[in-house]
């Protein structure tokens, strides 16, 4: 189908065989004509090929705001495909005329609600599968399903958005075994899933991300270039549904980030798949690793190979980091027959993967500008940056690969010998330990190299920033909460969690709040009244069956005497259950403590 005719007037998709054309007009028979001189095309295209289009699988939809005096009408041939309201393409079920999302929302919750029934049925509060298992298949089979075309769907509005949130409210009730009762927050906190806005929010990232550095004839960027919406001051009315577009651009201001800019990658890589760049690469003292080489090995290894497979080559020493504090990134050439360095400070956003690439890019762009074709080696220290050169299916700096193969082939072309080397770093190797000096005096320089921010550092940007931007919100509600003694954001706490179901449940209603003591039954209803069974006059709650109750002396006794042991002074709620001011080997032990007095105690089947 590489020929399928292109009509000017519309734009035309294409899915392995199902073809999708859309037409637009500021009028309904504007729209039904241009729509009808492509399907002519298309039609005399099929011919051609001595094929038939299947009238009874195509329909036809109308999308628009006003009201529409009569249904459109488009032949194919003596027949004409029905128009219908409903429709699905590509797994997004649409409905039109004024595209609401409601049925796709609608099939969302039906399909989901049965994997739903999964979960439930492999676990309950005090048997079967474990938390983080639970977490992983909603994750998988529920929050994937949601989560496919959340980018596009996520125009529909705020009412329709937010019935999907029982069926994520459900599941993380499942998976932590906790009360119906128990705050969403809390139980989002506890399970690091954040709200679904939030996830729909990184993923309206990667989407607008992918579309900007997409190749230079791909559709959305023609859109948005047409939709005329300033980047830097997005402006849309506020009661109207949003685009892409809009989305991306608050949700980037929301965070207090620029938007992206456009880099167009070339929708065929400068090197074909028939070429193998491994021959140009050599690992040959990989398994002399830093730690095994000391100072007199890996020097005299070096000047072996130096002195024997590289004899005669120009030698250059490449080097590039990144450091957190201050957050810095620089990377620099050594070329040791003209003893000449030469340095770039890089924005801090870069990682050391990037520099190191960068590093090697000014090396060859500088052999092919200033140095006659000859014999060439260079030297480099990182291990990733080689293997994401003579990787096929790379995808992280995918433009500076590219730039990379480019020159790399130019070179070929032009009759050079080139070799990439790996050598390990820090052991005393001259060349290396020069560049590396060098590096690390561009760290302070003044002057900073401009790089596109590359396609896989951008999306880690995002998700770290949209991820921290559900932390404040965290900050601010969980202090009004039982759990907001125990954590202030959604972190991972594995020492709080254990693989005995019945017993990590235990452990997270009674950081949630929510258990099956008096107290808070009483609150619900299902109790006479709050006091402990076996002391009438103190309310049963979590501090009392923990710390207090007389019932259970000898295993508070035993409990304190035993943590006395490991070093921990304070015996409070925060302390038992959450690991609060201890270092993480300690915090596995008092979990393990608390566990071990639960069990004992003979009351998980209350909890």
């Amino acid at each position: 189908m590489s020929d399928l005719p292109n009509h000017p007037d519309v734009s035309t998709l294409v899915y392995a065989d199902d073809v999708t054309i859309i037409s637009r007009d500021t009028t309904m028979e504007g729209a039904q004509r241009r729509l009808q001189a492509a399907v002519s095309t298309l039609e005399d295209w099929v011919h051609q090929w001595d094929l038939e289009i299947g009238v009874s699988k195509c329909a036809m939809m109308a999308f628009t705001l006003r009201r529409m005096p009569s249904q459109p009408v488009v032949r194919i041939g003596t027949e004409s495909p029905p128009v219908v309201c409903t429709h699905t393409f590509l797994g997004l079920r649409l409905d039109g005329p004024i595209l609401t999302w409601r049925h796709h929302i609608e099939y969302l919750r039906t399909s989901c609600a049965k994997r739903l029934d999964v979960m439930k049925g492999v676990a309950g509060s005090k048997w079967g599968a474990n938390c983080d298992l639970l977490l992983g298949y909603y994750c998988t089979a529920i929050l994937g399903k949601i989560n496919y075309g959340c980018s596009v769907y996520g125009s529909a509005s705020s009412t329709q958005l937010r019935k999907l949130d029982p069926i994520q409210n459900a599941a993380l009730h499942v998976a932590l075994g906790a009360f119906c009762s128990s705050p969403v927050l809390s139980l989002q906190a506890e399970s690091g899933v954040p709200p679904l806005h939030v996830t729909r929010s990184k993923l309206v990232f990667c989407r607008y991300q992918a579309i900007q550095h997409s190749s230079r004839h791909h559709p959305l960027p023609l859109l948005f270039e047409e939709a005329g919406v300033s980047l830097s001051h997005p402006a849309w009315p506020v009661r109207s549904r949003q685009p892409l577009l809009i989305r991306a651009l608050w949700a980037y201001r929301s965070l207090s980030l620029p938007p992206p800019h456009r880099h167009p990658l070339p929708s065929v890589p400068p090197t074909p798949p028939w070429r193998d760049l491994s021959p140009l690469v050599s690992f040959c003292l990989s398994e002399t690793s830093d730690k095994s080489c000391d100072g007199h090995l890996a020097p005299a290894l070096y000047r072996e190979l130096s002195d024997t497979v590289y004899a005669g080559y120009f030698a250059v020493f490449t080097d590039g980091s990144h450091t957190t504090t201050p957050a810095a990134s620089a990377a620099a050439i050594y070329l040791v027959d003209l003893s000449l360095c030469q340095t770039w400070r890089l924005a801090a956003f870069h990682d050391s993967v990037t520099s190191e690439l960068f590093a090697l890019f000014k090396a060859l762009a500088f052999i092919k500008a200033h140095l006659q074709p000859q014999k060439v080696v260079i030297y480099t220290d990182c291990l990733a940056a080689l293997h994401l050169i003579v990787s096929p299916k790379a995808q992280s700096a995918r433009q500076l690969l590219y730039e990379i193969e480019t020159l790399l082939s130019q070179l070929l072309q032009e009759n050079w010998v080139l070799r990439l080397q790996w050598i390990p770093s820090h052991v005393g190797i001259r060349g290396n330990e020069i560049v590396d000096w060098a590096e690390r005096l561009a760290l302070t320089s003044a002057a900073v190299e401009t790089l596109p921010l590359q396609e896989a550092t951008c999306s880690r940007l995002l998700m770290v920033a949209s991820g921290k931007a559900w932390d404040p919100d965290l900050a601010a509600e969980l202090p009004s909460s039982t759990l907001g003694a125990y954590r202030m954001d959604s972190s991972c706490h594995p020492w709080a969690r254990t693989t005995a179901r019945a017993l990590d449940v235990a452990l997270t209603k009674l950081r949630i709040g929510h258990v099956g003591l008096a107290s808070h039954l009483h609150r619900l209803c299902l109790a006479l009244d709050s006091y402990c069974q076996w002391c009438r006059d103190q309310e049963e709650t979590i501090a009392h069956f923990l710390l207090h109750c007389p019932r259970f002396h000898s295993m508070h006794t035993e409990l304190r005497d035993r943590l006395s042991i490991l070093g921990v002074r304070d015996f409070t709620l925060p302390v038992l259950l959450g690991g609060v001011g201890l270092n993480n080997p300690l915090r596995y032990h008092v979990i393990h403590l608390v566990c071990v007095f639960l069990r004992k105690s003979r009351q998980l089947h209350r909890i």
